[in-house]
């Protein structure tokens, strides 16, 4: 339907909706000239980036956006500072989670800690409060809000303990942590797309190598557990849930072009209903070569649409021969209740990446995705500006 590439934007790494539909994203933007981007390689004067956050209306206007961050101290040194999560609350709070190497000038108020910072920001984009991060087992964590308004953050397992659990927190609305914890012994743990805000936990049980989907309340005790066993030597790349309980996961094994993906459905009573392999490779174009180029399937993340459709987002890897030329290719498929594709999109760049392409279904059934492109963005109708590197924000239709 659009495309959106905010001046000076680099890449976007979150993004979320609000109750009527609009749409937040987070990344970095360059501090001035974008120009540094092009002959970065080439040595100084090198970029420095600044966090960013931005909110965009369902028809792709700029409501407002905020750029804050420290000034590198020369030219010949990166600094490098972005937000990387975001998540809203039904009244169109949103919170965002920030890496910052001080405090803003350019935003007064901001709090920066040596594990990230923790900001509020009002619908109308006004700071309302900010929390300096110092506790490392919620270092670069994932994010989301309930339906009462509490935010829970989930350190990821390789930010956090020995042991390799994750850690949950819950704060409130004032950003003040309620003090009750869980550690979540899972594997790559985050939180999965579900129905009315429900707090949904999602991982590989390390010991079993079943994916787990773990349903968290408010005090923080875990629900009634859903285990699903691998459908191959990995774990799962991706779960999510419908309003009616029925789960979708999305198992990958393998390596490189040989890597495989099987989308398992069950209903709410985790019976299996089916599983259908997802043949990645016959999207690729031109076919792989032996010798030339192997590609890799990743971050693969399943959303339910209507009537029991799916929308898989994915990324393909292609490491070339010598290994520094690589690429990477987003890809949205819709499928409908019968795992048929109904239609894929496939967006490259012309300077070989894509990158993040993060899926968004708002509640009112709006589809995004939002990353970053090395060069201009190519593919399923999109004519964005060509830029070098561009962070941008895409609506389809469904």
């Amino acid at each position: 339907m659009w495309v959106r590439q905010p001046a000076r934007v680099d890449n976007l790494q979150g993004v979320a909706s609000d109750a009527v539909g609009n749409v937040y994203v987070v990344g970095s933007v360059i501090e001035g000239d974008a120009s540094c981007r092009v002959n970065e390689r080439a040595g100084p004067p090198f970029c420095s980036y600044d966090a960013y956050v931005a909110k965009f209306n369902p028809g792709g206007q700029l409501l407002w956006s905020k750029s804050f961050g420290t000034p590198a101290p020369s030219t010949t040194e990166v600094q490098s500072e972005a937000a990387y999560r975001v998540a809203v609350d039904a009244g169109g709070n949103a919170y965002v989670l920030a890496s910052l190497v001080g405090p803003p000038a350019s935003l007064p108020g901001v709090q920066a800690g040596p594990e990230g910072s923790f900001l509020k920001f009002s619908p109308t984009g006004t700071l309302i409060w900010s929390k300096a991060m110092s506790d490392a087992q919620l270092s670069r964590a994932d994010m989301t809000v309930d339906a009462a308004g509490s935010v829970y953050l989930l350190g990821h397992p390789e930010h956090a303990a020995a042991d390799g659990s994750a850690t949950l927190a819950k704060f409130t609305a004032e950003g003040s942590e309620t003090g009750t914890r869980r550690e979540i012994t899972l594997n790559s743990a985050y939180f999965a797309p579900a129905p009315e805000r429900q707090v949904l936990v999602t991982g590989c049980d390390a010991q079993t190598n079943e994916a787990v989907l773990q349903p968290v309340a408010a005090d923080l005790s875990a629900g009634t557990e859903r285990r699903f066993a691998p459908e191959g030597r990995e774990c799962l790349s991706g779960a999510a849930v419908d309003a009616q309980g029925r789960a979708a996961v999305v198992w990958v094994s393998g390596e490189a072009e040989s890597r495989t993906a099987v989308l398992s459905r069950y209903a709410a009573d985790n019976s299996l209903l089916r599983s259908t392999p997802y043949d990645w490779k016959q999207n690729l174009n031109p076919e792989p070569q032996e010798g030339v180029y192997s590609p890799s399937l990743s971050q693969i993340t399943p959303l339910f649409g209507a009537n029991g459709t799916l929308y898989l987002s994915y990324n393909v890897l292609t490491q070339g021969i010598p290994t520094r030329d690589r690429y990477r290719s987003e890809f949205l498929a819709k499928l409908d209740a019968g795992d048929q594709q109904v239609w894929l999109n496939r967006l490259d760049a012309t300077g070989g990446n894509t990158s993040a392409a993060l899926p968004l279904l708002t509640p009112g059934g709006a589809l995004y995705q939002a990353g970053y492109a090395q060069g201009g963005l190519e593919g399923a109708g999109t004519n964005g500006p060509k830029l070098e590197f561009q962070g941008f924000l895409i609506r389809w239709t469904p």
